[in-house]
């Protein structure tokens, strides 16, 4: 699933990019360079976001894998839990 998300971020990162170009173009306002800019940038960002949470996912499943015995697991997974928050 994460590779779908993947190919779904970088298209959108295309698409997000041009539109930023696009809007610097002398046609176009200030207000509505900056409206086509900020368009641009939610277009690219939203996606990576959600791909960077499902490769979240996939690596939380992957160490509640590694150890054979269940406080082992406990701890690593929430070692890294808190990592990736932040909170060490």
């Amino acid at each position: 699933m994460t590779v779908v998300w993947e190919v779904i971020a970088f298209l959108a990162a295309l698409f997000g990019g041009w539109l930023i170009l696009t809007s610097l173009g002398p046609d176009y306002s200030a207000p509505q360079t900056a409206a086509q800019a900020a368009v641009g940038i939610g277009i690219a960002a939203i996606p990576y976001f959600i791909a960077s949470m499902a490769q979240r996912a996939e690596i939380m499943k992957r160490l509640k894998n590694l150890s054979p015995s269940g406080e082992k697991e406990e701890t690593i997974v929430d070692r890294a839990k808190d990592f990736l928050v932040g909170r060490d």
